[in-house]
């Protein structure tokens, strides 16, 4: 005969709420940004599945993100990498620690990078390459 097996009020609500508790504040649920080339004027964005590179075309800078770009619910991220300058295009470059936060909302991106008091705003598409002109150093 099968045992029949009670579980209390308490038990079942106990578990019921850690798996609520999955999506909540304290755990948000994350999505990666979409791997692939975001491009926009004088600049890329090659998202990987562990972290992001930022070229440029000028080769007065280059940035890194040694960490997957994960999006919460609002497509919106917020990551720290590297941002690299290459005075005169010289080499080696004098790297800055950087700040990288954005928000992705279908195939548009707009990206702000702050490194050394300063910040940027770029707007990406998502499979573009970077849009000339590119400036000078």
């Amino acid at each position: 005969m099968p045992r029949q097996v009670t579980v209390s009020r308490g038990v079942l609500l106990v578990c019921v709420l850690a798996l609520l508790g999955c999506g909540s504040p304290n755990h948000p649920s994350s999505t990666p940004v979409p791997i692939g080339m975001w491009g926009g004027p004088e600049v890329a964005l090659e998202v990987t599945a562990t972290g992001a590179f930022m070229p440029d075309p000028s080769s007065c800078f280059d940035a890194s993100i040694g960490q997957p770009l994960l999006m919460d619910r609002s497509g919106r991220f917020t990551v720290d990498g590297t941002w690299v300058v290459y005075p005169l295009g010289s080499r080696p470059g004098i790297p800055f620690p950087a700040h990288f936060s954005g928000v992705v909302s279908g195939t548009k991106m707009t990206l702000t990078v702050t490194f050394a008091g300063h910040s940027q705003v770029y707007l990406l598409n998502y499979g573009s390459p970077p849009i000339p002109p590119f400036p000078m150093c």
